[in-house]
């Protein structure tokens, strides 16, 4: 009776952990796909004259937008739910 008890915990928990990584990695794409985008479009309001200075060149704004973003997902998705 007790093996069966623990047998059953032991599916419950695999099935819990399935649906929390599934949830982490949902919310975390879902945050990262909101802050791109407002970073997007806070970029696209600037005026003229912010690009012209070199440290808001498209180069630096393109590497901000992949790389900074994919930093904050990481910190955000799995393994937040890991923890």
């Amino acid at each position: 009776w007790l093996a069966a008890a623990f047998g059953l915990l032991a599916v419950a928990d695999i099935v819990a952990q399935y649906f929390q990584t599934y949830l982490f990695e949902v919310i975390g794409e879902r945050m990262t796909r909101r802050i791109r985008t407002d970073y997007f479009r806070s970029l696209l309001r600037q005026d003229m004259g912010w690009f012209d200075d070199p440290a808001n060149a498209l180069g630096v704004l393109t590497s901000r937008l992949a790389v900074d973003i994919k930093l904050i997902r990481l910190t955000v998705g799995q393994g937040t739910g890991s923890t």
